[in-house]
């Protein structure tokens, strides 16, 4: 599939591949990553410990990842995209990674100098990008490839070897991620938020895109989104950037504000997405996706639906999907392989690691995700919509979850008190009215009863 735009649009070069300082160490050619640790990386560092590159998942990787745009006979503005390739995958979110950051910071102001504008994109998204919110994607991505998700096999028995490349049509975490994938990329040439005006897509790929109803609408929820929230936030933090009164406090508090604004956003794409492919009553040319669905599984069916619930209360409480905030958070205890009736047995559960327990637990809160009534997820759902207007709440959720689902004792009943401190308090000005006015009445009758006395 050729996508076309007839726009002109300024090309520039992309930055060299990623190699975090601060967040992800320099990986360098003469010294290759040690061996990946899949286990950790799960884990992660901790809050205010980010991981170093060389620890992720990217590490054994990225210098291998391929170019989109170097086949020459595609054409110079020209993306080639294998879409059904796990390596091909990747490249996209490299691609995406590597220069919408750059959108907003060129062609506006020709007065840029190359190192304003770097200055600038580190200002925004960290000296080697590592606040785009995209890294998190790959990570999952590379999360479906290593656990056989993506070809529907046994994984390999090294867990943290690289994983096989091909990505199965028949495969719905595969058909999933296409929208979080590709999708993403049409949607960023759609809105021109990349140098290239191009897409020539593989067979597959091209099918999708021009037959399936949930495909459609994912493009357009993912254009919809670069062109207005993402263009938002580049115009706004760009002015915010190159004013010489901001000050460095000021500049990372309103850039906060900005992303989790662009942020809120991105999730509501998410939940539209599996809202049409896996909620809604299927309908002409939106099947694919319950078709995948029905021919999983039972145990891996109801852990997929779960999951997807799961997307909703990121979306509640705006959780960042940056390199910073999944090296110092983990990408969670899923589990390693495809779930069957075999892998529900419980007699083994004694001589699991502690981590095999976690990995265990997380399938079970999916799967009961799964078999909740509407009417129950959604009252938890506005219990945490109700938290996560606290920043506190919604920068320290990892650490919270982790503590209710695995902690113990007095750590566990410490957070579920500051939990129901946060909860209580009054989030708007009519609730305020009501405790003031509560308050004054309380104060009223102590003071009658203490008169009385």
């Amino acid at each position: 599939l050729l996508v076309s735009h007839k726009k002109e649009l300024t090309t520039w070069s992309s930055v060299s591949p990623p190699a975090m300082t601060s967040t992800c160490a320099s990986l360098s050619s003469n010294h290759p990553p040690p061996p990946f640790d899949f286990d950790l990386w799960q884990i992660g560092g901790g809050k205010g410990t980010a991981l170093p590159f060389e620890k992720s998942n990217y590490a054994s990787y990225w210098e291998k990842i391929p170019s989109l745009y170097n086949n020459d006979d595609a054409g110079a503005g020209t993306l080639v995209v294998n879409g059904h390739s796990f390596m091909g995958r990747l490249a996209v979110y490299k691609y995406l990674i590597e220069n919408t950051g750059f959108h907003g910071i060129h062609g506006s102001d020709s007065s840029h100098n190359k190192k304003q504008q770097q200055q600038i994109l580190t200002m925004i998204w960290g000296k080697n990008l590592e606040r785009h919110f995209l890294w998190g994607y790959g990570s999952l991505l590379d999360w479906e490839a290593r656990s056989g998700r993506l070809l529907l096999v046994s994984p390999r028995d090294d867990i943290n070897a690289i994983p096989n490349d091909d990505i199965s049509k028949e495969s719905w975490w595969g058909f999933i991620n296409f929208n979080f994938c590709v999708c993403i990329l049409l949607g960023a040439v759609e809105a021109g938020v990349v140098p290239h005006d191009k897409v020539l897509l593989d067979d597959a790929s091209k099918y999708l895109v021009e037959n399936d109803g949930i495909v459609k609408e994912a493009i357009e929820g993912w254009t919809n989104f670069w062109r207005g929230p993402f263009q938002e936030f580049s115009r706004q933090t760009v002015e915010i950037a190159m004013d010489s009164s901001t000050h460095a406090n000021s500049f990372d508090t309103s850039m906060d504000k900005l992303y989790d604004a662009m942020n809120t956003c991105e999730w509501a794409v998410h939940s539209s997405v599996f809202r049409i492919a896996v909620f809604e009553k299927g309908k002409k040319g939106y099947l694919r996706s319950k078709e995948l669905l029905s021919k999983m599984p039972e145990p891996e069916r109801e852990f997929a639906v779960g999951f997807c619930k799961i997307v909703d209360l990121c979306a509640a409480l705006n959780v960042r999907t940056d390199m910073v905030s999944t090296s110092e958070n983990g990408v969670g205890y899923l589990p390693l392989t495809m779930l069957d009736k075999n892998s529900t047995d419980t007699h083994d559960k004694e001589t699991l690691t502690d981590i095999e327990k976690r990995r265990t637990k997380a399938v079970e809160n999916m799967q009961k995700m799964f078999k909740m009534k509407d009417d129950e997820f959604q009252n938890i759902l506005s219990f945490w919509t109700r938290l996560a207007k606290y920043r506190v709440i919604r920068k320290s959720f990892a650490q919270t979850l982790q503590i209710l689902t695995h902690g113990k004792g007095m750590k566990k009943k410490k957070e579920v008190m500051k939990i129901l401190f946060f909860f209580l308090l009054p989030t708007n000005v009519s609730e305020l009215a009501v405790w003031v006015a509560l308050g004054a009445i309380s104060l009223w009758y102590m003071r009658n009863n203490l008169a009385i006395a």
